[in-house]
């Protein structure tokens, strides 16, 4: 929804993320999008791949720790997946991402 990391992390501080989701959705220009999610068993792997219709953002920054986000309300979700042992991939421009995981015996 275009909203940017800044924007996300001032809107998290101050409780108006969902609002602003909210008005973003009923936005002409996003009325009509979607996203679409597979899960997909894959015998001791579960994969799912997210896709959705906005612009994609940099993903490549956020795929490692940043010592100077960690006391920011947002930015560190890739990279916590990522140390919790899930693979995730991006496709460019990064509306698209594959996130593997094995699944626990």
């Amino acid at each position: 929804l275009n909203i940017g990391y800044e924007a996300k992390g001032q809107l998290l501080a101050s409780n108006e993320f969902d609002d602003e989701i909210k008005k973003r959705l009923n936005l002409p220009e996003n009325k009509e999008k979607i996203v679409e999610v597979q899960v997909k068993n894959k015998g001791n792997e579960v994969q799912v791949i997210i896709c959705d219709e906005g612009n994609g953002f940099q993903w490549a920054k956020y795929m490692e720790f940043e010592p100077l986000r960690l006391t920011d309300p947002n930015g560190r979700g890739i990279a916590t997946a990522k140390l919790m042992g899930t693979n995730v991939e991006y496709i460019e421009p990064g509306n698209k991402v594959i996130c593997s995981f094995t699944k626990a015996e």
